[in-house]
């Protein structure tokens, strides 16, 4: 079924347009959809990005959509590919909220503003929608070493990397530790570990290049990821900060390794934290406390809160600080505050499920 919007200024033609959508979406999702407030929803399909207003009609690059929200669920509506449904991530004012297809599937991915306005590089950061793994991996667990299916996770990575428009094949990975290696990735580690968790990079817990082509990817579940891009260079990074990370500076290194491979200035830096436990989950010993103050020195009471139930550390917070701390300017990092344990009906996290479950990614490359 298609629709027609024509351009008009008439508000009760495009009352009767939205009626007959909203009708569409009903019968095509067996939901009663209901009218509800206005807020803004972004998405983008294929590098063409879209912004829709809950319950109202509008007209994007040619093509009629819709957002209509039911209950915490939203759908897009759009004239020409149908129904999109899926849980709204944020609805924070300026965070976009991406969503790739895959057939009838949902990709659902995130991306962040600062480095979104960069046309050589791609980035994201996936969830766990739209897969193949069974419980307690569903779906879209993306790491080999967590005693899922191997042929599940594959098909996992293939459906991410087909729905972003990379080869899989570019993909490149490492055996992640919790400590404070950077690799430097050259052509010929392109595609280590893309397949085989034996072949990824050993012993790295974050990766740089300035090799086109390349995408970087680490696996998290509560730690956090780190992706920096220094465009005067075109020079990419990545890395994975748990607490033993953070404390052993896994970002104060990947900030040393662009600098010292590639003489970029970390004032030059932009950088991205993705989702990861949030300091409302994060409760910690007094060895974890003990480390933070040795990395942050009196910074550290900026991270760290106790009360009568213990301890509770915000590590965004701490990596936020220690990149600042080398240079790296405050307004040049985009931090999305999303906990993993308190929403782990989107990310994967170790500490909600006790121990027993996927991996979500962060990915970046450089254009060819």
């Amino acid at each position: 079924m298609k629709f027609f919007l024509p351009h008009t200024n008439d508000d009760q033609q495009a009352e009767i347009v939205y009626q007959g959508i909203k009708r569409y979406a009903s019968r095509a999702t067996g939901l009663a959809i209901a009218d509800q407030k206005i807020f803004k929803i972004a998405f983008a399909h294929r590098e063409r990005e879209y912004q829709a207003e809950v319950g109202r009609v509008e007209e994007v690059s040619g093509e009629i959509i819709v957002a209509i929200l039911e209950s915490d669920m939203f759908m897009i509506c759009t004239a020409n590919r149908g129904i999109v449904r899926g849980r709204p991530i944020m609805v924070e004012k300026g965070k976009v909220h991406t969503i790739e297809y895959f057939g009838e599937r949902e990709i659902t991915t995130l991306c962040f503003e600062n480095l979104s306005s960069f046309h050589d590089i791609r980035h994201f950061i996936s969830t766990r929608s739209g897969g193949a793994s069974c419980s307690p991996f569903n779906s879209l667990n993306l790491g080999l070493h967590v005693g899922d299916e191997n042929q599940a996770v594959l098909e996992n990575r293939s459906r991410l990397f087909s729905a972003l428009e990379i080869p899989l094949d570019c993909l490149t990975a490492a055996r992640q530790v919790h400590g404070s290696t950077v690799t430097r990735v050259s052509q010929s580690m392109r595609g280590r570990g893309s397949s085989d968790y034996a072949e990824a990079l050993e012993a790295t817990d974050a990766m740089i290049t300035d090799e086109a082509g390349i995408c970087l990817m680490i696996v998290v579940a509560d730690c956090v990821p780190i992706i920096v891009y220094a465009p005067s260079r075109r020079v990419v990074g990545i890395a994975h900060a748990g607490w033993r990370g953070t404390v052993a500076g896994i970002a104060l290194n990947l900030v040393a390794a662009f600098k010292e491979n590639y003489s970029c200035s970390p004032d030059d830096l932009v950088v991205g934290i993705g989702p990861s436990i949030g300091q409302c989950c994060y409760g910690v010993g007094e060895d974890v406390l003990q480390g933070l103050n040795s990395v942050l020195g009196s910074r550290s009471g900026q991270v760290a809160q106790t009360s009568a139930g213990g301890t509770r550390v915000d590590l965004r917070e701490a990596n936020r600080l220690l990149l600042i701390g080398t240079g790296v300017r405050e307004d040049r990092i985009e931090l999305f505050d999303i906990c993993t344990c308190c929403r782990s009906d989107q990310f994967f996290s170790v500490r909600h499920q006790q121990g027993n479950t996927g991996r979500f990614g962060a990915g970046v490359m450089l254009k060819k």
